[in-house]
């Protein structure tokens, strides 16, 4: 099978029976009628910014 091939049939799999760990971040994320769970999504790349934007948000200085 090619890699073209798997991402294929990956994504031909319905999330709700798929494997977790081909599961989309979209499903994980919000509730069966496609509302949100979380009300604020970092991004790994820039870690510490998020991290400073949640502390900010929540009026608490960074714990050293």
């Amino acid at each position: 099978m090619t890699f073209e091939e798997f991402v294929e049939t990956v994504c031909s799999i319905l999330d709700s029976i798929a494997d977790p760990h081909f599961i989309s971040q979209l499903f994980l994320l919000t509730d069966y009628s496609g509302k949100f769970l979380s009300n604020y999504i970092g991004c790994l790349e820039n870690m510490k910014a998020s991290i400073d934007d949640i502390y900010r948000k929540l009026g608490s200085p960074f714990p050293i």
